[in-house]
């Protein structure tokens, strides 16, 4: 099941969320793919068209990252990178918001499927520092999620949010 906090950010909006989560020590950012069997510690957000550039994994280190099941792409342009797989993993999952083409800004999130109360602790205060520094906005009667403040003054000029 996991939990989850839905969003909108644009870039100004990513870097200093990424900023917050990066300051804390044994703190760092995976890539979704891997050289080998083991986490793809990144620098930076990747930028489109880079390959995946829609979603990173923020990792504690003082949480063990394993039991990962690592998995080979077999075909494709990914072809012989690995790939982790594990709902319960110590890893908050970064779906980074997407502007379309089409002038909508499609909803991210955050996520994590780990039941670690520790752990759980931690991805709270993530989860805190966005619900304190971006607006709540509720458009659809049971569901609610938040907007960076680059992405609120774009929606409050006419910007389209899309789940």
């Amino acid at each position: 099941m996991g939990r989850q906090v839905g969003f909108w950010m644009l870039d100004q909006d990513e870097q200093e969320f990424t900023r917050f989560v990066l300051s804390e020590p044994g703190v760092v950012m995976l890539s979704a793919l891997s050289p080998g069997p083991y986490p793809n510690i990144i620098s930076e957000l990747p930028n489109p068209p880079e390959r995946r550039w829609w979603s990173v994994y923020f990792w504690n280190r003082k949480f063990t990252f394993e039991p990962a099941t690592w998995v080979q792409v077999q075909a494709g342009p990914d072809t012989g990178m690995y790939a982790f797989v594990g709902q319960e993993l110590p890893v908050v999952e970064f779906s980074r918001s997407i502007l379309r083409g089409s002038g909508e800004l499609k909803q991210g999130r955050i996520w994590t499927g780990c039941r670690d109360k520790a752990f759980l602790k931690w991805y709270e205060r993530i989860a805190r520092w966005i619900r304190r520094h971006f607006t709540r906005i509720q458009e659809w009667t049971a569901w609610a999620a938040y907007a960076g403040p680059q992405a609120y003054a774009w929606y409050q000029s006419g910007g389209k949010l899309v789940r």
